[in-house]
């Protein structure tokens, strides 16, 4: 599998499709090596943007116990599609 640990956009740099650029470069390596990719999305309603531009699927949920409260991580799984798809 491949896992993806950190993606950011600065705030002056939102909106202009920078992270979907790098997200569509990630998913086409892994279709291509037939590989899953794996993230852990940050707790701050993400989600929804992996499920729904680039098909991830939330698997399980990681509850952070923090000293001023807790927050919950989505785990997150996008399968290969396409070519590669069902080797690794």
């Amino acid at each position: 599998y491949l896992k993806l640990i950190a993606l950011a956009t600065h705030p002056d740099a939102r909106g202009r499709g920078l992270a979907s650029q790098i997200m569509d470069q990630i998913t086409r390596r892994a279709d291509e090596e037939g590989r899953d990719l794996f993230l852990e999305a940050a707790p701050t309603g993400i989600e929804a943007y992996y499920r729904d531009r680039h098909g991830f699927e939330t698997v399980d949920v990681m509850r952070l116990e923090l000293a001023r409260g807790s927050c919950e991580a989505p785990l997150m799984l996008r399968r290969p599609r396409g070519r590669g798809a069902g080797g690794a």
